[in-house]
């Protein structure tokens, strides 16, 4: 008996990637990462989106290099978005970091 349809086993799946990557993964485990990702496009769905949900950037950071979206003819403006938002997202991060530094110093 499935308590899960397909759907919610992938973004459980997704959910515990993403938790290990934030642990950290060795060479063999990115690269089984890598070959669940590319199983479907419902993998690497779920992965970016679970990373979205995540705090950290360096998380999302990661994931966007081992697995770089390609984007499908009917998802353009959300990989744009979302790079976007990773781009901003890396700008606001850097220019609060370098307000309190500055800060410490005049202190």
């Amino acid at each position: 008996m499935h308590f899960f349809n397909q759907s919610t086993s992938i973004k459980q799946q997704a959910t515990l990637w993403i938790e290990r990557l934030e642990i950290g993964l060795s060479y063999e485990q990115k690269q089984l990462l890598i070959d669940w990702s590319k199983q479907s496009e419902q993998h690497q769905s779920a992965l970016f989106n679970i990373a979205s949900l995540w705090d950290d950037l360096s998380i999302k950071a990661e994931l966007a290099t081992l697995l770089p979206m390609s984007p499908t003819p009917s998802q353009p403006n959300e990989y744009l978005n979302r790079w976007v938002f990773i781009a901003i997202s890396v700008v606001i991060s850097l220019s609060v970091l370098s307000i309190i530094s500055l800060n410490f110093i005049v202190l």
